[in-house]
């Protein structure tokens, strides 16, 4: 498996919705993830009490109650790759993205894919352009569903090129 930030930057990590990506599997303990991805670079605990673990390209979040791997977020230089396709180099994601899930929910620009289990910040209004700074969250069963009652049907325009 993957170990250390050298592997990590060529790594593919092949997602599976509601099982996790690679080898890494929701509802995994720090210890279990580290021993695939390596030691983290960086640890914090947000608002929730939720812990963070980072790695370069890698944001893993565990349950502040439990400890079990809940959200795995995926940026560059990472690849995250679904049926196929790296959704990190995409030209159009969200146009991807309803491809497989065409009832997306929306809430406060997030949308949530959830036949995908995959969340993604809502781009801006205008000409669909490279972001460098995409970040795709990858969650458990279960992650979403106390906020669910704030989200309402992701909005499609002519102008947001979906």
């Amino acid at each position: 498996m993957m170990r250390g930030r050298e592997s990590q930057e060529s790594f593919g990590f092949l997602i599976r919705p509601y099982c996790g990506v690679a080898g890494v599997r929701f509802g995994m303990t720090p210890p279990a993830v580290a021993a695939l991805l390596g030691p983290p670079l960086r640890c914090v605990r947000n608002y929730l009490g939720e812990r963070k673990d980072v790695w370069t390209g890698i944001k893993v979040c565990y349950d502040g109650a439990t400890e079990g791997l809940i959200e795995i977020q995926l940026s560059r230089p990472s690849k995250a790759v679904y049926d196929g396709i790296d959704l990190l180099e995409v030209d159009d994601l969200v146009r991807t993205l309803l491809r497989h899930d065409p009832a997306p929910l929306e809430s406060v620009g997030v949308a949530l894919f959830m036949k995908l289990g995959i969340s993604i910040n809502v781009p801006a209004p205008g000409p669909t352009q490279s972001d460098p700074q995409r970040t795709l969250g990858i969650f458990a069963n279960g992650r979403w569903d106390r906020l669910l009652p704030r989200f309402g049907a992701y909005q499609t325009t002519a102008s947001s090129n979906p």
